[in-house]
Formats: structure tokens, C-alpha cells, sequence
């Protein structure tokens, strides 16, 4: 049985005892595209969806920190039945040294900090591990024209080697969907952008799965 995998959700970057840096996200995008997969699913033959979200977006989760995120992914390019991996996660890409020998920071007391850009990213190991996955990347600007929404995707998918990136912009509401086969963008509303990224997945991995057979 193939899968694919929608993970989505925010994760936590720890600086001390009760204090860490957080990139908000409650996993509204990896449900929508959850139920649409199975929507559509029951219409075609398509890899079983399984939605994995952070513990900021489900209580139950275990997976808080980017190194859990990892450690998912890890285990996940090990498991040969995993064919189509949506990553959705918004991923705290800053960590920060303890800004004092304390193990509690206290509130009474200010402190200087310095935040450090994390250099290793989850997603461009996924195909350098299993090429034959199928990939999405999710890309946020915040006052980005269109253009250069384009670039920066355009870059994601060089980095990366995503076959799709979502591109959305928090202040303009311009959302994207660039496929890296001949750089197909599309232009349009929210939910019909991912719906019709669930039906280009479906397409793609019919088409793979069809090819592989022959």
C-alpha cells in the first residue's frame, strides 16, 4: 500500500526552561489538504493519506521540536511505501544560544540576544535520499510582489528538488502553485490551489506508478 504524507503544524526552538522561539502555525492547510486527499481519493487510485501534525497543532503529538521533525522524516525515507511527502511544516528556522548561564531567564532582567539562521534544511535531504518520492514545499513571503514570489520558489525547487511549491504571501493574500515540470504556475484562490495540487499529485503518481509497472 503506498502512502503519502501530510505533515503539517508549527514547531518550538528552545532557548531555556519555559522559554523557546516558535513559528505559529496550527495545521489548518495539512487538514484541508487531508480531506481533500481522501475526497478524491475515493474517485481514483491514489496512495493512502496520513496526516502527521506538531504538537502545536495536535496535543497528542510528540513531534515539538525541529529535531523530532528530522527524526520523522528519517524514519519515513526508510519506509518503501511512502511515495508522496506534503511537507507543510512551518519549521522555526532560528535557534538561539542561551542568552545567560541561568537555566530559568527571569522577567525582571533583560537580556541581549542574537539569532542564528538554521543552515540545515529537513526538506532538500528528502530526494537527495529517495528521488522517487513525489515532494511539496510550502514557501511564505510576507509583502512579496508575484514576481518575486516566482523567484523564490523558483529557487526551492533547485535547492530542494520539490515537484511542487505552494507559494502564499501573508500580506498581499497572493497565493501560487509552481509545478517544476516546465515551471507551470498558476495563479488563483486558496482552496482551489490545493485542490488542484491534490489532483496534479494524484496525476503524477498514476503517471509514475504506470511507468514503473511498464
Amino acid at each position: 500500500m503506498s502512502k503519502c504524507l501530510i505533515i503539517g503544524g508549527g514547531t518550538f526552538s528552545k532557548v531555556a526552561c519555559h522559554l523557546s522561539l516558535a513559528t505559529p502555525a496550527f495545521g489548518a492547510t495539512a487538514k484541508f489538504l487531508y480531506s481533500e486527499w481522501l475526497r478524491f481519493s475515493v474517485q481514483s487510485y491514489s496512495p493512502e493519506p496520513e496526516l502527521i501534525l506538531t504538537k502545536m497543532a495536535d496535543q497528542s503529538s510528540s513531534l515539538i521540536y525541529n529535531d523530532d521533525v528530522s527524526a520523522f522524516i528519517d524514519k519515513a525515507l526508510n519506509d518503501s511505501e511512502v511515495k508522496v511527502i506534503i511537507m507543510n511544516v512551518a519549521l522555526c528556522d532560528f535557534y538561539m544560544k542561551n542568552p545567560s548561564e541561568e537555566e530559568r531567564l527571569s522577567s525582571k532582567e533583560n537580556y541581549l540576544c542574537e539569532l542564528l539562521g538554521v543552515k540545515d534544511k529537513i526538506l532538500s535531504r528528502i530526494k537527495k535520499c529517495r528521488p522517487d518520492i513525489l515532494l511539496v514545499g510550502f514557501k511564505t513571503t510576507s509583502g512579496d510582489t508575484v514576481n518575486q514570489q516566482i523567484i523564490k520558489s523558483f529557487q526551492m525547487i533547485e535547492d530542494s528538488d520539490v515537484d511542487f511549491v505552494f507559494a502564499n504571501d501573508l500580506n498581499t493574500r497572493s497565493n501560487l502553485l509552481i509545478s517544476a515540470e516546465k515551471y507551470e504556475t498558476l495563479v488563483g484562490g486558496r482552496e482551489l490551489l490545493l485542490q488542484t495540487l491534490v489532483a496534479k499529485l494524484n496525476k503524477k503518481f498514476q503517471e509514475v506508478a504506470c511507468y514503473q509497472y511498464i
